[in-house]
């Protein structure tokens, strides 16, 4: 961990992309089926059987941070396709400093030009 230190680095959890239902039956049947009880999309209240009206799924594939819209003919769910096995992982935070900058171009070779 000693090659992260000082760097603009955060620590997240965050779990792979998944609706966690049968997307498939969703899109062909409009019907919602096989949720997970422990995923966003259950946790925002969306149960099997529910009748889906539209679905809208951003074109970013495999991307748990995109929102899923679902409005079925009773309501609205919006939710992250995040799966509830979450893991650690490190990314660079948000709005980095010109010495930020510096210190990336630097740690991946590419100098200070």
């Amino acid at each position: 961990m000693a090659l992260l230190k000082n760097k603009p680095l955060e620590k997240t959890m965050m779990g792979a992309c998944s609706s966690s239902f049968d997307g498939e039956a969703a899109m062909k049947e409009k019907v919602i089926k096989k949720i997970d009880k422990k995923s966003n999309a259950y946790k925002v209240g969306l149960r099997d059987g529910d009748k889906v009206v539209a679905l809208n799924v951003p074109k970013k594939e495999y991307d748990p941070a995109q929102i899923i819209t679902i409005k079925t003919t009773n309501k609205t769910f919006e939710f992250r396709p995040e799966s509830p096995d979450k893991k650690k992982l490190y990314q660079f935070k948000p709005n980095l400093s010109a010495e930020d900058k510096i210190k990336i171009k630097k740690f991946f070779g590419a100098g200070s030009e």
